[in-house]
This record gives C-alpha cells, sequence and structure tokens, in this order.
C-alpha cells in the first residue's frame, strides 16, 4: 500500500510539474502592467469642490470608486479603468479632464460632462453593455501593451491570439458600445439634469469646432515652422474659449455639428442622435454655446483659481 502511494505521488509530481510550470508561464506572460493614463493628478486637498461632485454623482449612479483625476491639455474627458493585475483586474480608475474643456463650460455643463463619464462605469443601468465597454478598452490597452514589448513571453505565447480576438470582439460588441453612449448620456441628465446634458453637448461640439477651425488656422503657420506645439498653446485655448466667438460663428459650426450623421464605423452617436436621445428634436438654441461668463467657468468654480493657475502653468 505504501509502495502503491509512493509510485501514485511520484507519478503526479511527474505528470503535475510540468503543467503547474506551464500554468505559472501563462500566468506569468498575462501578468502585464497597463500603465496609468497620462495628466497631472489633482488631490483631494487642491479641489474639494470637484472631488465632492463626483464622489456624489458616483454614489447617485452606483458607480465604483474614482482613485485618481489627472488634467490633461486637451478639450477632452474621459475615463479609463486600469486592472492593476492584467487580465485578472483589480481595477484603479483614472478621469482624464482637460483644463481647456474646464475652462470652456459652466460648472453644471462640466458635470453634465463628468456624469456622462462615471456612467460608463455605473452599476445602475445596463451593467451588460457597461461590462463590455469596459472590456473592450481594457482589451485593447493590453494589446498595445503587449505590442510594445511590456511580456515578451506573452507576446509569444499569446500575440496572434490578441491580434485575431481583439478585432473580432470589437466588432461584435460594436453596437452595444454605441449604445452604451446613450446610456452614460442618460446618466449624465440623472445627475446634472437633462438641460445642462444636452446644453453640454452642444456647447462642447461648437466649440471643438471653433478650437478645431479658427483658432487652429491661426496656429498653423507656427505648427508649420516646428515639431512640437507652440509652448503657449493651452493659454491660447482658454483665451479663445473665453472670448468665444460671435453668434453667426457658433451658429455656423452648430449647424454643421448637426447635419453631420452617425457614421456605420462611430461608436459615438452623432450630436443630433445624442440630443435626441435626451428628448431634443429641434436646433439647439444658440444660447447653449455662449462661453461662461468671467469667473464662472467650470475650472474656477470646481478647481478654484489657484489650483487652475497652477496647472495652466505646468501644462504650458
Amino acid at each position: 500500500m505504501v509502495l502503491l502511494w509512493n509510485i501514485n505521488l511520484s507519478l503526479a509530481l511527474k505528470l503535475g510539474l510540468p503543467i503547474l510550470f506551464v500554468l505559472i508561464a501563462i500566468v506569468r506572460a498575462l501578468w502585464v502592467r497597463i500603465s496609468a493614463p497620462d495628466g497631472i493628478p489633482v488631490h483631494r486637498a487642491e479641489a474639494p469642490a470637484l472631488w465632492k461632485a463626483i464622489d456624489q454623482m458616483g454614489r447617485e449612479l452606483r458607480a465604483p470608486k474614482v482613485h485618481h483625476i489627472l488634467i490633461e491639455d486637451q478639450f477632452n474627458a474621459s475615463i479609463l479603468q486600469a486592472p492593476r493585475l492584467g487580465i485578472f483586474g483589480w481595477h484603479r480608475n483614472y478621469l482624464n479632464l482637460g483644463l481647456p474643456l474646464l475652462q470652456g463650460l459652466t460648472k453644471d455643463q462640466a458635470l453634465a460632462v463628468i456624469g456622462h463619464e462615471l456612467g460608463h462605469l455605473s452599476r445602475q443601468h445596463n451593467r451588460f453593455g457597461g461590462w463590455v465597454y469596459r472590456l473592450r478598452t481594457t482589451w485593447m490597452r493590453l494589446t498595445i501593451q503587449l505590442d510594445q514589448g511590456q511580456s515578451r513571453l506573452g507576446a509569444l505565447l499569446f500575440q496572434r491570439f490578441f491580434n485575431w480576438y481583439t478585432p473580432y470582439f470589437s466588432a461584435y460588441s460594436f453596437v452595444l458600445a454605441r449604445a452604451d453612449e446613450y446610456t452614460a448620456d442618460q446618466c449624465a441628465a440623472q445627475v446634472a439634469g437633462a438641460d445642462n446634458a444636452r446644453q453640454a453637448l452642444s456647447r462642447a461640439a461648437a466649440a471643438g469646432r471653433y478650437m478645431g477651425g479658427d483658432l487652429g488656422n491661426r496656429l498653423r503657420p507656427e505648427l508649420l515652422r516646428s515639431p512640437e506645439p507652440p509652448a503657449d498653446t493651452p493659454a491660447r485655448m482658454a483665451a479663445s474659449l473665453r472670448e468665444g466667438a460671435t453668434p453667426d460663428v457658433l451658429r455656423s459650426h452648430l449647424d454643421q455639428a448637426m447635419g453631420e450623421r452617425t457614421g456605420l464605423s462611430d461608436t459615438h452617436p452623432s450630436l443630433s442622435d445624442r440630443l435626441r436621445g435626451l428628448g431634443w428634436t429641434e436646433s439647439p438654441d444658440i444660447s447653449w454655446c455662449a462661453p461662461p461668463a468671467d469667473g464662472a467657468d467650470a475650472a474656477t468654480t470646481l478647481l478654484g483659481r489657484t489650483t487652475t493657475s497652477r496647472l495652466s502653468a505646468l501644462l504650458g
């Protein structure tokens, strides 16, 4: 009996150890650290009003906790989950906010934008669609990390699979990803009000076109002379957003945005479709696109003048 036990133990070790080593190799290969997004961190003590608003909206939407707020120099906002254990999860949540965006929106409009981003993580609305949205971003980022050679063993074992699986999964989950944008808009309306959500969409569309067109044309000669954008580009963006544009120019940009149609490859619906999803079928009022009054922009009211000045200096 003892001899039989010893034989079975020896056989189990001979068969099990190679399998164990293979499993360890697979886990190590998949243990890819997905890096945090770029941006300047803003801590609670620096912007208590912003953190308080985000905490409150997160509770209302039953969204996971935001661990980090990062400020960047883009006219944009996004939320990202960076899994500390690669595909095994244990996420840290990063909310990226563009300083020009905060300087170009009122407090209520900016909260609607943030509410939209939190809506992507909300457990209250369309759980499956939100899960698909997060999984899409995780797989895409994991593929990028493997392409950059962060795990040679992982690339050797799984690169071909990821290269096949990621586009396949993205294609099949495309409709759900687009639907999740409408759900996130509903979350924005829930926590910030439907009027503010509609105004934020319209203001961002018109201001984004204004900066990409009018401001871009003014910067183009300098960009052609230097491979790097001018150091004061963020300051110019902020000034342009404060100055705004004439009602005729804003109406032109807004009409162009409203005239666009959602393309077959667009995960983000067009402005007209998103406004319709929020119950608005008419042309947006031009007053929605007006720049915030002096001192009433979201950067000043949510970050404070001191923090805004510090971030402006750091960003350029």
